[in-house]
């Protein structure tokens, strides 16, 4: 878990979530969090209890938050902690058609039957998005630079073919010395009139044609 760190809100600091994820040796960082309760990589995480989400229900603040996790780039995820999805007000059809509802907009369902059961999820797709960062690090580092031959950079100048490419190169050395001289001396070679001479001119000074 090395130089990954959980975002935690600051409302999430009197849970028994942190202290769990501290245990597993997942740094953290308390935060106040715009959207989400716990952040890491490139997903984002609303906790709720069973208690909480039939509060959330209750006073209609549950959608307030599926829309700002619907809204936000990240993969979100809603965690439902706690062993009986019944344990409150709401009667057992409504709270899961809100269940199934916040699957419906796209957003992550988990459930969880405590606090270290949360943090194990947390964790593991905390290691999920370190190994994706390691990933997207080790391909970037493997590219091989793009080489373009000296032949191939003048044969994309529109007129000038791999032989009038070829024969500037060897009447004058380099695309340096192609580029420093001038308009009379290119039309000297065979095959480069007025016109492939501006367009060369043009490509390795950047002088109108």
């Amino acid at each position: 878990m090395e130089g990954l760190t959980i975002s935690v809100d600051v409302r999430e600091r009197r849970s028994d979530v942190p202290a769990q994820l501290t245990q597993l040796g997942a740094p953290l960082s308390i935060i106040t969090l715009a959207v989400g309760d716990y952040a890491v990589g490139n997903r984002v995480i609303e906790r709720k209890t069973v208690v909480d989400l039939h509060r959330s229900l209750v006073n209609r603040t549950l959608w307030s938050q599926v829309a700002a996790l619907r809204h936000d780039p990240r993969r979100a995820y809603v965690v439902v902690e706690g062993e009986d999805l019944d344990d409150g007000p709401v009667p057992a059809r409504p709270i899961r058609g809100a269940l199934l509802k916040i699957l419906d907009n796209g957003i992550d369902l988990l459930r969880t039957p405590s606090p270290r059961d949360t943090a194990l999820w947390l964790h593991v797709l905390a290691r999920q998005e370190q190994r994706r960062a390691e990933s997207r690090t080790i391909q970037l580092s493997g590219r091989r630079p793009i080489v373009v031959s000296p032949v191939g950079l003048l044969s994309a100048i529109p007129g000038i073919s791999i032989d009038g490419a070829k024969a500037l190169l060897t009447e004058f050395g380099s695309i340096a010395a192609i580029a420093a001289t001038s308009d009379s001396a290119l039309q000297s070679i065979p095959g480069i009139g007025p016109e492939r001479a501006a367009a060369l001119q043009h490509a390795l000074k950047g002088r109108p044609p």
